[in-house]
């Protein structure tokens, strides 16, 4: 939270490099909806750094599903967007997700001896693990990102 609180001139432009050119794709827009107060304080400092063509394409619609049907039609949304489509299906995402979660922890909460990270024992995995081990770390995910 540190980092994304204090978000700086580098880390802006580092962000804008990947949104503008680290794409092999055309954006056309980037609707974002829902988004906390933070990401809009944070996007208002890397809107600068966009190209101005980059930064038209972005709208931050907040919960304002009518501006989000300006420029969404409301064909293509589901539901929960106030669309006509069919209701999201996330089982499919979460089930990959969920098959991820252990691959995640093991990856990002493993200490790095170089770093000096000391994490609890109770955090630190050696050999098979069964699920239940992986599933009463998500609450200290957090904790050691």
């Amino acid at each position: 939270m540190s980092q994304a609180s204090n978000p700086g001139p580098f880390l802006a432009k580092k962000v804008v490099s990947i949104l503008q050119d680290g794409f092999p794709i055309r954006i056309k827009a980037v609707n974002i909806i829902n988004e906390p107060m933070i990401f809009k304080g944070i996007f208002a400092i890397i809107k600068p750094f966009l190209k101005e063509k980059m930064a038209e394409k972005y709208v931050l619609h907040g919960s304002d599903l009518r501006s989000l049907h300006r420029n969404v039609p409301r064909s293509v949304l589901p539901e929960e967007y106030g669309g006509i489509a069919a209701q999201l299906d996330l089982s499919a995402w979460s089930k990959v997700l969920l098959n991820c979660e252990e691959e995640f922890i093991v990856e990002f909460c493993q200490p790095d001896p170089l770093e000096g990270v000391v994490l609890p024992d109770a955090m630190l995995f050696e050999g098979e693990q069964d699920d239940d081990t992986f599933r009463g770390l998500r609450s200290q995910l957090y904790y050691c990102y």
